[in-house]
């Protein structure tokens, strides 16, 4: 069936090229051209907020085949409506409309040059990646940020000027726009001590590849942590692309779970995607996470958004950019894994530091705020 309704859409999409695509009442298009078969689930956190009324917008999405069936599902479920196009003449008419960018991909330059609609990057989370200042976000009316750590970025970065944030070309909307992570579990309590563990995906190119899957040292620096933080139990969450570009990473995943497992550390498992759920516990509300894990990714910021206390893992020398304020704020909480040594003495020096909540609090403030109109205009 699903073969078959793909199938379908993809002929119905052949004979519609030399139509006129429709034109739509609602104001708000979604735009997206992206191969990867679980980018929905980055997007979702936009509508399932209230962001985005998704009675307003329209999704529209460049046809793959591997990834037409589920992000139409997935779309579905949540009401919003999509529009599919194989070809640029079945992009809907755009004049007057407002056009939002979660990826910031080439292909969007050819609808920017269209200056009778508004064109706001909205991104799809917070990192410290070189993403974070490709400089082809001053082709967007506006730019949405988390906050003042957005911004500072910007600044530090000389992609925008503070005259572009007075005159709000950059709008900082606080959390709205970080996907959520362990929705029933939290730091507090003391039932259950467990540790997180959020690698990321091997990135679309090497110099991308900032995940910890494949390092040799991530059993041990993750068996060492959980010792000196009194826990028998972590939660894995993987990214969902996950070996979309090097598939071995999905070996090195199952085989640091038999790993941890062989060390007598309970493994559960906190995913929807099919492929990292087969014979795994899935995580239950008692849980306490008292540390999180991660690589550098939109991850560490999904885990302050939860206030839960968190350990940036690097495996080599690959240029993080991030800002001044946010390396006082973390220095500490950054370890290059590369060999064991570099793990002994980070753990010296990272629980040397007692103030963990403090510190979270504080990094948590400076990464998301909100402009003050957003509160008076909802």
């Amino acid at each position: 069936m699903k073969t078959i309704k793909t199938f379908i859409k993809f002929i119905e999409l052949i004979l519609s090229r030399k139509k006129s695509s429709p034109l739509y009442e609602e104001k708000f298009f979604v735009f997206i051209d992206n191969k990867f078969e679980n980018y929905f689930d980055q997007i979702k956190v936009f509508f399932e907020s209230g962001f985005l009324d998704k009675e307003k917008t329209i999704l529209v999405a460049k046809f793959y085949r591997n990834n037409f069936f589920k992000v139409n599902k997935q779309a579905k479920k949540i009401g919003l409506k999509t529009h599919f196009y194989l070809f640029y003449k079945q992009i809907p008419d755009i004049n007057g409309k407002v056009m939002l960018y979660p990826y910031n991909a080439q292909v969007n330059c050819r609808l920017i040059l269209n200056r009778d609609a508004s064109h706001i990057f909205l991104t799809h989370g917070e990192s410290n990646k070189k993403a974070s200042v490709n400089r082809m976000v001053r082709l967007y009316d506006h730019v949405l940020a988390s906050g003042d750590i957005s911004c500072d970025r910007y600044l530090e970065n000389k992609i925008f000027t503070e005259s572009d944030l007075l005159d709000g070309r950059v709008i900082k909307v606080g959390s709205t726009l970080s996907a959520s992570c362990f929705e029933y579990l939290s730091a507090e309590g003391n039932n259950d001590a467990c540790i997180a563990y959020l690698p990321t995906w091997e990135g679309g190119n090497e110099e991308e590849n900032f995940s910890s899957l494949a390092s040799p040292h991530i059993t041990f620096f993750l068996r060492s942590l959980c010792e000196k933080m009194g826990a028998s139990k972590i939660i894995i969450k993987p990214h969902p692309n996950t070996g979309g570009r090097v598939a071995s990473y999905k070996r090195c995943f199952w085989e640091l779970i038999n790993s941890l497992q062989q060390s007598g550390i309970e493994v559960y498992i906190d995913s929807d995607v099919e492929g990292f759920r087969k014979s795994t516990k899935k995580p239950y509300k008692d849980l306490s996470i008292k540390m999180g894990v991660c690589d550098v990714s939109a991850s560490e910021f999904m885990l302050v958004a939860k206030k839960i206390p968190s350990i940036v893992v690097k495996n080599g020398e690959k240029k993080i950019f991030t800002t001044k304020r946010y390396m006082e704020l973390r220095e500490n909480a950054i370890v290059d894994i590369q060999n064991e040594k570099n793990i002994d003495e980070f753990f010296i020096n990272f629980f040397s530091q007692l103030n963990w909540k403090e510190i979270t609090d504080e990094f948590y403030s400076y990464s998301f705020s909100k402009e003050n109109f957003i509160f008076k205009e909802n």
